[in-house]
């Protein structure tokens, strides 16, 4: 029974979905391949599980990652000078009220 135990436990999928193939020694299962491996399915519940596989890779390539890089640097001081701008527009509307 403990074995068994250990069987079943061996055939349950992991975080990522995969099943643990080992090598069927002695007797034969039912779900064996010509080969010897014990093959089962994944059972649906634990299928809805896991986790959504990310279906497009950002940035893959080198030079994707430097130009992305770039174009937000270049972003970031695009909107520097427009607060530069927006400070200097306050600066000069400021006028001193004593009352």
């Amino acid at each position: 029974q403990a074995r068994l135990a250990q069987e079943r436990a061996r055939n349950v999928p992991d975080e990522d979905g995969f099943v643990l193939v080992t090598r069927a020694r002695g007797r034969r299962n039912t779900n064996a391949d010509a080969s010897g491996a014990t093959v089962t399915a994944a059972r649906p519940e634990e299928v809805k599980k896991l986790k959504p596989k990310k279906k497009e890779l950002v940035d893959f390539y080198r030079f994707q990652m430097r130009e992305s890089k770039r174009n937000q640097l270049a972003d970031l001081r695009r909107k520097f000078e427009e607060d530069k701008k927006k400070i200097a527009a306050l600066k000069a509307n400021r006028r001193f009220k004593p009352y």
